[in-house]
């Protein structure tokens, strides 16, 4: 990269036009845009040096996170007709301005100004650090008072549970263990417990399929227990999609824990498993829950669990990736409803607004919604018998607000 400062001349040196003047009482104003280049702001302010605009251009294609040169290219150029017209030539905005960013400081002009009047190089990198640092800290009104850099921290990625949980704790506190909360009811908890008790019942192990499912005895007996399926529903009707999803959690959870191994034909109990089993009723479904809730939310991946085809994977992968966002706003919409109703449209609107290009509907409500928060029991549903009107509103419970502890 260039550098900004070429021929550098001193404050206080003579100055070099010879007028016997300092340089700073004589042609410092006249020097400044040349001996300082600073191209990316240059160029939004519509700087004309070629190679100056390529540089800029170069250096916000990452800054504003474009995925070509073109895509900016297109963008650029509805600028540059913008700042012709006779509302822009009145308002005068940069290139980030016109696109929706909003300046830390007043204007833009501002920081120009101030860079301009750097004496050296390590005076124009505190400054632009000093900006930089308060940009990533300014609350930002499509991610609901987040800044970039709270946004970041709630992004992270961890190697275990533990390790993310205190990666996130400057904005959220998870409490999986709850203490308030009746998760027993749960059908996902259940589904865990009819498992591990017919385990134990048939002296440590039940028969499995060839390919490793749990076997239609155990299904069908699962789903007239616990989801209080008739036999005729039982005989006619194939397994429910939420039905075999609590099941394949529960398979995962055993397996994660290391508290079964697999033979040929049976799923068989480790020493781990008895241990476990030792546990009260009272507290063995408070576990249970917690083992589930870090599965689901932290070490199985959606795209895999949820899984349709191909181009479906890397919007469920998406899904993952964003869930604390998705929950820090249905905080924010559980705080301002007062715990009332919320409208799913509502929801999906402020999601869309902060990442138009990225949110797929239809798996932010099935999936999401549906199988991930209320599974877990963050949420319930209004009670219908229309299909449509029961998932047009939801409303958060209060294991959701024991287990997320908000700070912001």
């Amino acid at each position: 990269m260039q550098n900004y400062f070429m021929d550098k001349v001193g404050r206080n040196d003579l100055c070099p036009c010879g007028s016997g003047k300092k340089y700073k009482n004589c042609c410092i104003d006249k020097n400044r845009a040349d001996n300082i280049i600073k191209p990316d702001f240059r160029a939004l302010r519509g700087g004309s040096d070629v190679d100056d605009m390529a540089f800029a251009k170069a250096m916000l294609v990452e800054e504003l996170g474009y995925s070509s040169m073109d895509a900016l290219e297109k963008d650029f150029a509805k600028y540059v007709d913008y700042m012709k017209s006779d509302e822009g030539k009145l308002k005068s905005l940069s290139f980030k301005e016109f696109l929706g960013y909003k300046p830390v400081m007043e204007d833009d002009k501002d920081l120009l100004e101030a860079l301009l009047a750097c004496d050296d190089e390590q005076e124009v990198n505190n400054l632009l650090s000093e900006y930089m640092d308060k940009s990533n800290n300014s609350a930002i009104d499509d991610f609901l008072g987040l800044s970039s850099k709270q946004m970041s921290v709630l992004l992270s990625q961890s190697k275990n549970f533990e390790m993310w949980v205190r990666s996130i704790y400057p904005i959220v506190e998870i409490q999986n263990e709850v203490i308030h909360s009746d998760v027993s009811n749960l059908s996902m908890v259940k589904v865990f417990k009819y498992i591990v008790d017919e385990i134990e019942k048939n002296d440590g192990s039940i028969k499995i399929t060839q390919t490793g499912n749990f076997n239609l005895a155990l299904v069908n007996k699962i789903r007239k227990d616990v989801f209080g399926d008739s036999e005729e529903n039982i005989k006619d009707c194939r397994l429910y999609s939420h039905q075999y999803l609590e099941m394949e959690i529960a398979d995962f959870t055993l397996f994660f824990y290391d508290l079964v191994f697999t033979t040929s034909s049976k799923m068989k109990a480790k020493d781990s498993f008895f241990r476990f089993m030792t546990i009260s009723e009272d507290r063995m479904y408070i576990v249970v829950w917690s083992m589930i809730f870090e599965m689901l939310i932290f070490y199985l991946p959606w795209g895999d669990l949820f899984y349709y085809d191909d181009e479906d994977k890397e919007n469920l992968d998406f899904l993952k990736d964003m869930r604390m966002f998705f929950f820090y706003v249905m905080h924010k919409l559980d705080v301002s409803s007062k715990g009332a109703w919320i409208e799913v449209s509502d929801y999906v609107g402020i999601l869309k607004k902060a990442h138009p290009d990225f949110l797929n509907e239809y798996f932010f409500n099935n999936v999401f919604l549906r199988e991930v928060c209320y599974h877990l029991g963050f949420i319930e549903f209004k009670d219908s018998d229309d299909y449509y009107e029961r998932y047009k509103f939801f409303k958060c419970t209060d294991l959701f607000r024991e287990v997320m502890k908000w700070k912001i």
